[in-house]
């Protein structure tokens, strides 16, 4: 009997000695995905600054590019509309 007791108390120590371990495993990767995170959004963010200023340049090159008015036009009006959005989406 005391075998057994003895024996169920080593299995109980092991099992929790292991779930202190899985919990320690589990904290260092929360830690671990909040960094990722964190990466992957300021990745996002430079991605998103990388795109408008490529579509700036490309706009300007196209203008500088333009031999007619019109075309130049169409793109001013362009960016005028896109403007307009966003001091609309910022009013709400």
């Amino acid at each position: 009997m005391k075998n057994l007791i003895a024996d169920i108390q080593t299995k109980l120590n092991r099992l929790l000695k292991e779930r202190e371990d899985l919990l320690a495993s589990v904290e260092t990767m929360k830690g671990e995905n909040d960094r990722l995170k964190a990466t992957l959004a300021e990745r996002d963010r430079s991605i998103e600054a990388l795109k408008e200023k490529n579509k700036t340049q490309a706009i300007a090159k196209s203008l500088e590019d333009s031999a007619d008015r019109t075309s130049a036009k169409l793109k001013i009006n362009e960016l005028v509309r896109e403007i307009d959005k966003c001091v609309a989406l910022i009013n709400k």
